[in-house]
C-alpha cells in the first residue's frame, strides 16, 4: 500500500517512494514565510547605518565638512555628484549643498530608496550603494566586506529597536 501526502496546492508525494524527504519538503513549503510576511526594511535606519559606516574613521565633529573621497564622494553619507546628476535624480544643485548634513542624509535616503526598488536585501542595497548600481555582487569585489559590515550593523540596530519597543 502506498501512502500519499497532498499539500494545499494539490501536490502529491509518495512517502514510500521518496521517504521522509517528501514530508520534509511539503512541510517546509507549507510553513515557509512568504516575502510579503517578512518585515519591511527600515530605510531610515539603513541610511543611518550606511552614513555612519561611510565615516567610521572620522571624528563626529568633522563628518559634515570632511574632504571629498577619492571618487568625489561628498558629505556625511559620501554621495557622488555624478550619482545625483544621473536619472532618476537629475540634481542640478551646487556641491556645497551636500555639505549640509540634513540635505546629504535626505539624498542618501532617496538613493537607498531607489536601490531598494531594484534590490530587496540590506546586503544588496549596501553593495550597490558602495560599488555602484551596476556592480555585480561578487566575493571578489571590494564592496563585499562593506556590505557585510553594513548588514551586520543594520541587524544590530533592528534588534536594539525591538528591545526598546518590548520594554
Amino acid at each position: 500500500m502506498t501512502t500519499w501526502i497532498t499539500d494545499d496546492a494539490g501536490n502529491r508525494a509518495s512517502l514510500e517512494r521518496w521517504g521522509g524527504a517528501a514530508f520534509v519538503l511539503l512541510f517546509l513549503t507549507a510553513y515557509a514565510t512568504s516575502a510579503q510576511a517578512a518585515e519591511p526594511l527600515n530605510l531610515p535606519l539603513l541610511r543611518d547605518v550606511i552614513c555612519d559606516y561611510e565615516m567610521r574613521d572620522v571624528p563626529d565633529h568633522k563628518r559634515d565638512l570632511y574632504d571629498p573621497g577619492p571618487h568625489g564622494e561628498i558629505g556625511r553619507c559620501r554621495i557622488r555628484i555624478e550619482t545625483l546628476r544621473r536619472a532618476p535624480y537629475n540634481w542640478r544643485g551646487h556641491w556645497l549643498e551636500l555639505l549640509d548634513a540634513e540635505i546629504n542624509k535626505g539624498w542618501a535616503l532617496r538613493i537607498i530608496y531607489e536601490l531598494h526598488r531594484q534590490r530587496r536585501s540590506v546586503f544588496a542595497i549596501a553593495f550597490a550603494y558602495n560599488g555602484g548600481p551596476r556592480a555585480g555582487i561578487s566575493k571578489d569585489h571590494e564592496s563585499w566586506a562593506y556590505a557585510q559590515a553594513v548588514t551586520r550593523e543594520y541587524q544590530r540596530g533592528m534588534l536594539e529597536r525591538k528591545r526598546k519597543e518590548a520594554r
